[in-house]
């Protein structure tokens, strides 16, 4: 086809029949041309010619590769059509961003759910016919099986499907539950078949609002006479129903509450007395005998839900700050009133008790009020009498301090912390429970580290006196006092010892006053309280530390009694309380220096800790974290108790006592982080070299490799079990009080029956916490180095000199030893060099490829290969989205631009027709004056 585009456009219209030739001479044409001038096969044939002349509109793709079909021709590329894809690009931009667009400055959106509304094909004649179908099958039960469920019990519906009322049932009976007459009478309706039927009728009359009048069955009316005559049978017969049902619930009622028969009112009158009511016209005689229709569990919960009295409202529930504040206030009061009694003076509220004696029943509810001599808190709310019930709780536990300090099984069977803080837990509810969330947002301005400064300042003296952890108290007991209600806070230990001298407090009201202390200064009552019982902790941990130095025997039970008021401030007030617990380490560090420095086998040197040490080492343990890492109380502490087992000299049996619960204390510091302390390792095993008779006695011999520098001497010669003590038993609890008094110093070398159960009492307790550190270890891998020794030693022992119990636990102990030892040794498996298969060596020989093109990427490593192909990836995917999103932005802002000119043709159409109305009423006004000023001239000529 030659000529111009013009010439072949035309020729190709006329050959598919689209010129402008209209009246073609041949008939077949002119069919031909009528069936052509259709509308949608014109609209074809003008694309595709479109598309064959539009030779800008189409692209070739390039080929990368030269392919040959069949026919021996070469198959051209992919082409791709730029417009088409454009205009499809922005066809579906249209469908989802200028929604979107729309829809940005909108709060939420209407999704419309109807029926048929997103269908484009159906009519809206087509559309409310189906909704309408819908409506009818879902209110028929047609649509689906729960339809006509929900239509049952739909409320707003009043009539049902099938066009009567539905009733609900229960075993296939109609459930009656009476009327609101017999509610209110106090009965239960729908008890009986006869009463529902009788009432029904003039339940209806009722509803009516028909008088309940009858007519005889001769078509007489009655007289007023006859109808008053009626009204009262019936009136009595119900009566009469409604009484023998009452009696029925209480017989049931009776049956469910399980109360006594002769606590109730008697049984109700039997049903042949029902026989001389009058009989009613018309209605069926009461029952004979009137039972419980059904046994039926569902039938009895119905009746009990009816019987079940209404709910109260209640007051609404304290805050902890207002219930602190109403026990602050009634300590107050009751302690005016007691200082009122000690003057002689009369109480106003006394007078107005005896004022209302007059009335009896008031007298009998009200409680005693509580009086000056009254010890108990029984006056105060229940949420501030957790303090007592947590230190009863202490006093009776296993893990309390003085069963700690008294026990035996305490060296072995260790208390844990979490035991100790369940019985303070109920305290933490009270009235600290606010105050330790504000510690928690306390800044941390004060370094423990620094505390350490004032008692590195001075040299440890070579002759220097040891100083006591606690002042003793010089005041005076004043056996006269009264027990106060209230009481100043003490800022110092001497300050609270003086309180309770000089009121005359016993040793166990100790935990009333701190439990009153700690409610007037409540830390959410006033300014400063804070302060007040952040300093009132130390005092607490003080006092306790005096209570253990003490000879009195309630002293552990005061302790712990005490000891959850201070866990609960401890675990408040970390930040105050911290420094204080290392104040009293390094102190206890100085004593430990001075007692080396004077003799480690000196009597007098203090080189092992007495029951105060050890009590404050056990505090530590219960109120701080020991499986921290590094912790500023903890640390101090572990590394003061290695020093003391490492350095300090064994002289008697009470330098053992304090050594093997200083080991227990190290086992329950490490009960959860496991790590390793040498130095409780090396004493187990020179107490059990020390205690038990031994093959060897000298320190060349003696098979170990721990240091001994005891063993052997003559000071030790007489800690050993004697063969005289063979007739002895461990005994269940030890007295350590007795062993680690000074008194049992002189004791060691005598050999009297208590020294002799004390040997067999503490050689019992080194077996039972070898046995504790074994299991603790067991998972260690250095077992095998840490037990060794400690089995040589057991192995050396001579069993046949101990007593049988003690020889059989010595023998368990050993067995269970050498077993442990033999596993972890099968365990261990010794190290390879190389334990897998041999390695190939890598060969670096050149790699020849025939097919090569230096033109061509090529990567030997497929890992980078597959990386490079994975950024190629990458970079085109991210060219391909920034491609969209350009596109994106530029359909957006054409969309602006031509929204923009929209509002801008409509601002100036409407501007220009205010203008052009601004200028038509001008031109008037103009041409009013014209004819204004023209009839004025006029008149001006005629004159």
């Amino acid at each position: 086809m030659g000529g111009s585009q013009l010439t072949q456009l035309r020729s190709k219209l006329k050959e598919q029949g689209l010129n402008r030739q209209s009246n073609p001479k041949d008939a077949r044409k002119r069919a031909k041309q009528r069936k052509d001038l259709s509308l949608k096969h014109r609209n074809s044939k003008l694309e595709a010619i479109h598309e064959q002349f539009n030779l800008f509109d189409v692209r070739d793709e390039k080929k990368k590769f030269s392919v040959v079909t069949r026919s021996g021709r070469e198959e051209g590329g992919a082409k791709g059509m730029p417009g088409k894809a454009r205009a499809a690009g922005i066809e579906s931009r249209k469908k989802t961003l200028l929604p979107m667009l729309d829809a940005r400055t909108h709060a939420s959106t209407f999704v419309d759910h109807r029926f048929g509304e997103s269908a484009t094909h159906l009519t809206p004649e087509e559309k409310a016919l189906e909704r309408f179908t819908a409506e009818r099958q879902s209110r028929l039960g047609g649509a689906s099986a729960n339809a006509n469920k929900r239509m049952r019990f739909n409320l707003e519906d009043d009539d049902a499907a099938d066009g009567g009322e539905i009733s609900l049932t229960h075993g296939g009976r109609k459930l009656g539950f009476g009327d609101e007459d017999s509610l209110d009478d106090g009965g239960w309706g729908g008890l009986g078949v006869s009463e529902g039927a009788n009432r029904e009728p003039l339940l209806n009359r009722r509803k009516m609002g028909a008088e309940p009048e009858e007519e005889e069955d001769d078509g007489r009316k009655k007289s007023h006479n006859e109808i008053m005559q009626e009204v009262m049978a019936k009136s009595k017969f119900h009566k009469v129903c409604l009484f023998l049902a009452s009696g029925v619930d209480r017989d049931l009622l009776r049956k469910l509450i399980g109360s006594a028969a002769d606590e109730r009112s008697p049984s109700p009158p039997p049903a042949a007395s029902t026989s001389s009511a009058p009989a009613v016209p018309g209605e069926r005689p009461p029952p004979a005998d009137l039972e419980p229709e059904s046994k039926d569990p569902y039938d009895l919960y119905v009746r009990q839900l009816a019987l079940e009295p209404r709910a109260h409202a209640t007051d609404r529930l304290k805050t902890p700050l207002e219930l602190a504040q109403e026990a602050a206030e009634q300590l107050r009061k009751q302690e005016e009133r007691r200082l009122k009694r000690a003057r002689g003076e009369q109480d106003e509220s006394d007078n107005d008790d005896d004022e209302n004696q007059g009335d009896g029943k008031k007298k009998r509810e009200r409680k005693r009020a509580p009086q000056g001599d009254d010890l108990d808190d029984d006056y105060l709310q229940e949420q501030y009498s957790s303090d007592a019930e947590a230190a009863a709780a202490g006093a009776d536990g296993e893990d309390g301090l003085g069963a700690g300090l008294e026990d035996a099984e305490e060296l072995v069977v260790l208390g844990g912390d979490s035991d100790v803080e369940a019985e303070s837990g109920d305290e933490e509810d009270g009235s600290e429970e606010e105050s330790g969330e504000d510690d928690d947002e306390e800044e941390d301005d004060m370094d423990v580290g620094d505390l350490d400064a004032t008692d590195s300042d001075d040299e440890v003296a070579a002759e220097g006196e040891q100083e006591a952890l606690v002042a003793p108290s010089a005041a005076k007991f004043d056996a006269a006092g009264e027990l106060p209600y209230t009481f100043p806070c003490p800022s110092s230990h001497a300050e609270f010892a003086k309180l309770l001298s000089s009121s005359g407090i016993k040793e166990q009201d100790t935990i009333t006053v701190v439990k009153r202390i700690r409610t007037l200064y409540h830390p959410g009552l006033a300014e400063g309280n804070k302060e007040k019982m952040q300093v009132f902790a130390n005092v607490l941990l003080d006092h306790i530390v005096f209570l253990s130095a003490s000879s009195s025997p309630t002293a552990f039970e005061t302790i712990n009694s005490i000891l959850p008021p201070l866990l609960t401030l401890s675990h408040a007030y970390p930040l105050t309380c911290a420094p204080h617990y290392v104040k009293k380490i390094g102190l206890m560090h100085k004593n430990l220096l001075r007692g080396l420095i004077k003799g480690p086998l000196e009597p007098a040197a203090k080189t092992w800790p007495g029951v105060p040490e050890l009590t404050l080492l056990r505090l530590v343990g219960m109120v701080w974290s020991t499986s921290d890492l590094s912790h500023p109380v903890v640390a101090p502490a572990l590394l003061l108790i290695s020093e003391y087992l490492s350095q300090g000299r064994v002289r008697s049996l009470s330098d053992v006592t304090s050594g093997l619960f200083l080991c227990s204390l190290v086992a329950q510091y490490e009960e959860l982080s496991h790590r390793i302390v040498p130095e409780a390792f090396n004493f187990l095993a020179n107490a059990a070299a020390l205690l038990l008779p031994t093959a060897t006695s000298i320190v060349t011999s003696f098979p170990g490799y721990f240091p001994t520098p005891d063993l052997g001497q003559e000071h030790v010669k007489a800690l050993k079990v004697r063969q005289a003590a063979a007739t002895l038993t461990p005994s269940a609890t030890v007295d350590l009080l007795g062993a680690l008094a000074s008194s049992a110093k002189g004791k060691a070398k005598a050999s009297s029956p208590a020294v002799e159960q004390l040997k067999v009492d503490l050689a019992s307790s080194t077996m039972k916490l070898v046995e504790v550190y074994r299991s603790m270890y067991a998972g260690s891998e250095a077992f095998i180095e840490l037990f060794t020794p400690l089995e040589r030693v057991l192995r050396s022992a001579k069993v046949a000199k101990l007593p049988p119990t003690l020889a059989t636990e010595v023998t368990t102990t050993r067995e269970a030893l050498s077993r442990a030892i033999t596993f972890a040794g099968q365990s261990r498996q010794p190290l390879y060099l190389q334990h897998h298969k041999p390695i190939p060596l890598a060969t670096y020989l050149p790699k020849f490829d025939e097919g090569f093109n230096p033109n061509r990427r090529f990567d030997p490593d497929s890992e980078r290969a597959e990386a490079s192909k994975l950024r190629a990836l990458y970079r085109k995917e991210k060219k391909g989205a920034v491609r969209e999103l350009r596109n994106d932005n530029r359909f957006l802002a054409v969309e602006e631009a031509k929204r923009k000119q929209e509002e801008n043709q409509q601002y100036e159409k409407k501007i220009s027709k205010i203008v052009s109305s601004l200028q038509d009423e001008r031109a008037e006004e103009k041409a009013f004056e014209r004819t204004k000023r023209r009839d004025k001239a006029r008149a001006g000529r005629r004159s």
